[in-house]
């Protein structure tokens, strides 16, 4: 069988300026052994001209986040084939989802996830267990003047009785804020506005004016 080609990200090399560095990421497909003796060479023209370098790889050392380095060019031209090269977004989705599990990358479609495994919080043989937790007030809302001084007990931070939250009266009685804003003094003022607005039109532009016609009859004499 024929050996695997090396794995170029980005698959074409954009054109460059005088002066600006070329960069890419290569996979070989053997880290051992004959691939690692021979040598990569690099061709391409410059000043119209064909230009080749042959870099030796047997100094090739691994070096930590190398991999990522090309898994991330390679999802970067994995994204870019959609859709002229891979009409099929579900397939390019696929194709970049498994590049950046394999390579623990962070993409549109893949995340990192901490979790600490370091304490367990309930055993897994304990059951679930429901329960109502201490809630706070909202901002500016005082408990004592809403539920009484002595309503739960000190500190007045308990949470409402389940009892308590179904009882319509309750709820009537405590008179929570309904709204956010003052709604009669909103419409108050927009009343007033209205009115206002009115007048002024009034007082630039006058009251219409009724033009009267008067018409003559005329007997026809026969």
């Amino acid at each position: 069988a024929a050996p695997a080609a090396p794995e170029v990200f980005p698959q074409i090399i954009p054109d460059l300026y005088i002066g600006d560095p070329i960069s890419f990421s290569v996979r070989l497909p053997d880290q051992s052994g004959e691939a690692l003796s021979s040598a990569l060479r690099i061709s391409g023209r410059l000043n119209n001209e064909e230009w080749s370098r042959l870099v030796p790889l047997a100094s090739v050392k691994p070096v930590p986040g190398v991999a990522g380095v090309w898994g991330r060019a390679k999802v970067a031209d994995q994204r870019a084939a959609y859709p002229l090269r891979e009409p099929d977004f579900a397939q390019m989705r696929g194709s970049v989802v498994k590049t950046a599990l394999a390579y623990q990358l962070v993409t549109e479609f893949t995340s990192l996830v901490a979790v600490d495994d370091s304490e367990i919080v309930r055993p897994p043989e304990a059951p679930l267990e429901t329960s109502e937790i201490d809630r706070n007030l909202p901002a500016g809302q005082s408990f004592d003047k809403i539920f009484g001084a002595d309503a739960f007990g000190p500190g007045g931070m308990s949470p409402v009785p389940i009892n308590l939250q179904q009882d319509a009266s309750f709820r009537q009685t405590v008179g929570l804020p309904q709204t956010a804003t003052p709604a009669g003094l909103m419409a108050l003022i927009g009343a007033l506005l209205l009115i206002s607005g009115l007048l002024l039109i009034t007082l630039v532009y006058g009251l219409p004016r009724v033009i009267g016609i008067n018409v003559g009859l005329r007997r026809m004499a026969s």
